[in-house]
């Protein structure tokens, strides 16, 4: 899964790749789940001016902490992920995505949206299942140093003290086992997964289309990835090849 990335909030760079404005008060920096990153949208007939696309502030955490905490119910729908489920909603597997409690509204109303990301950090793992060695945080980027839309779900919640609209979103992923940069990460034994990203020209289709034309384009991405070792501040470096 993919917990940690750094979106695009630079104007010139999100007019020019997504053409919407920046809001005011956009966090910068790395992404963390329940943290505020940036959404790109289309609104709802039921707003003042749907159809628009635009740029909001979204809690990377499709089941935010405030939601978890009140709503009990929702943890029927997803016991395979024991008594913290709500804890990993910032990624989203898209296999039968349409049958899952936790996201099969969003889907079916097609609150699609795109995370405009400058690049995000997987972990690569030495060792094997039986004998886990260190592992280290790795970079993946475009190559050519555009950014990376990776796509995924919405929503839209009060909060309960506050009474503030909240949208929050999670990150779709797929399965990359065969995929040449990707296939390197995650421990060993566990599924390898990456998020969805899509195409710059497939934006308006992304968050227009039907949802049997966006699950036709949830698969993984085969443009050209940049991978390299990218250790946190203060962490030595064990490996710096490319790949």
């Amino acid at each position: 899964m993919c917990s940690n990335y750094v979106p695009v909030t630079a104007q010139d760079r999100l007019l020019t790749w997504y053409g919407v404005d920046k809001p005011q008060g956009l966090p910068e920096g790395d992404a963390f789940p329940d943290g505020v990153v940036p959404m790109v949208r289309r609104t709802q007939a039921t707003e003042l001016l749907p159809g628009e696309r635009i740029l909001d502030a979204a809690v990377w955490r499709f089941v935010p902490g405030f939601v978890a905490a009140l709503s009990k119910a929702h943890r029927d729908g997803d016991r395979r992920l024991g008594k913290d489920w709500e804890r990993y909603t910032y990624n989203a597997r898209i296999e039968g995505i349409e049958g899952k409690r936790t996201y099969a509204q969003a889907w079916a109303e097609g609150r699609r949206c795109i995370l405009p990301t400058q690049h995000y950090y997987e972990h690569r793992y030495y060792g094997t299942e039986q004998r886990p060695g260190p592992s280290e945080r790795w970079c993946i980027q475009e190559e050519n140093g555009a950014p990376l839309s990776i796509v995924g779900l919405y929503r839209t919640l009060t909060h309960p003290v506050t009474g503030q609209v909240v949208f929050a979103c999670t990150m779709l992923t797929v399965n990359c086992e065969q995929h040449p940069v990707t296939s390197l990460f995650h421990r060993p034994g566990d599924e390898k997964r990456m998020p969805v990203i899509i195409d710059h020209v497939d934006h308006e289709k992304w968050l227009q289309c039907s949802a049997e034309e966006a699950r036709a384009m949830c698969k993984p991405w085969h443009g050209p990835l940049r991978a390299f070792h990218a250790p946190r501040p203060g962490e030595a470096p064990r490996q710096q090849s490319l790949l």
